[in-house]
């Protein structure tokens, strides 16, 4: 193990391996806290599958630096998710404001001013009434991503089979330079589509966080999409330093799996705060015309689990979390255009 650790190249596995582990258990106790007091299934099934990016994220990116040979399958298994996860927090934002139904009678009842646009598209288009129509277009632009990115993400892998995919953003003759194109276009309409459903919104989330919600979502985002392209930049035009840690061609994947991992610890914490259990934890209700010993609690839904955390309690949460229902109702929604 000493002389391990003392081979200087392994020091991105060691510092990376114990940011993303410790990331990982901070994360798997507060997965496991959700499905202890699991009140609102509907919206604490959004908030998990939003907390497992932390797992997800930190796990791929540590083995791609100790297991070289994986790493593009394991870097396009972990993007993949942030797809999954965008939308997750997209309907979460919705299951806050009550559902979609209760957030279409609000937007159609209450006079809201004009939204305006945000720069620079404010000097090019007029304001907008925020509508159930407005609604339905970030729902749309949400979960085109959701889909386009995991296509991407298996049309990338068949290119790297047939080594056609390459590294550069200068060669034009490989996919790596139209994939990164089409999913940047992607996420931008994404995220664009996520800001101003958040700005249009936010109002209807007071006490809900909405704010510290969103810049956690973001700030995942942003570290692993203009973090990379910023890093792909660099390495196009040869600028990134030379490190002994890895060759040439890796360094570039090499440095963004590594800050993946450090940033993910420090995410993992700001999830505790911001994606907390407080206000799912039922409160008990004492009754002062009864004895102190007859008191009366919150019903509890079928799927809450106890204290102790029965196995087959939380197995049945995890399978909830993944039954998939909701976003089944959105893909028919958005296909019959309701």
């Amino acid at each position: 193990m000493d002389n391990w650790v003392a081979n200087k190249e392994s020091i991105p596995g060691v510092v990376g391996g114990y940011c993303a582990i410790w990331a990982t258990v901070l994360s798997v106790f507060q997965i496991l806290e959700h499905f202890s007091t699991f009140t609102q299934p509907e919206r604490q099934s959004k908030i998990v599958r939003v907390l497992f990016m932390i797992p997800i994220y930190a796990m791929m990116s540590w083995l791609s630096l100790v297991i070289r040979s994986a790493a593009p399958v394991l870097d396009l298994i972990r993007d993949a998710y942030e797809a999954y996860a965008l939308y997750n927090f997209f309907t979460l934002m919705l299951e806050l404001m009550g559902g979609i139904d209760s957030l279409y009678r609000t937007l159609m009842t209450e006079e809201r001013d004009l939204m305006h646009h945000y720069f620079p598209f404010s000097y090019m288009m007029s304001p907008f009434r925020v509508g159930p129509r407005f609604v339905q277009l970030c729902h749309r632009c949400m979960f085109q991503f959701m889909v386009l990115k995991p296509l991407c993400t298996f049309i990338v892998l068949i290119l790297e089979a047939r080594d056609a995919y390459g590294d550069s953003l200068l060669d034009g003759s490989k996919g790596y330079l139209w994939m990164t194109l089409i999913y940047n276009v992607s996420i931008t309409i994404a995220l664009y589509s996520l800001m101003y459903f958040y700005g249009a919104t936010k109002n209807l989330m007071e006490g809900m966080n909405p704010l510290g919600k969103f810049l956690c979502i973001k700030t995942v985002l942003f570290l692993s999409y203009w973090q990379g392209i910023v890093i792909a930049i660099l390495h196009s035009f040869d600028l990134l330093p030379i490190l002994q840690y890895w060759t040439q061609k890796e360094v570039a994947t090499g440095l963004q799996d590594f800050a993946i991992c450090i940033e993910m610890l420090f995410i993992s914490f700001a999830h505790k705060f911001c994606f907390g259990i407080q206000e799912y934890i039922p409160r008990s209700q004492e009754d002062d015309s009864v004895p102190n010993d007859t008191r009366s609690y919150s019903p509890k839904p079928p799927l809450l689990i106890s204290a102790s955390l029965p196995r087959s309690t939380v197995w049945n949460n995890l399978k909830y979390t993944l039954r998939h229902e909701d976003i089944a109702k959105d893909i028919q929604d958005i296909w019959y255009g309701r």
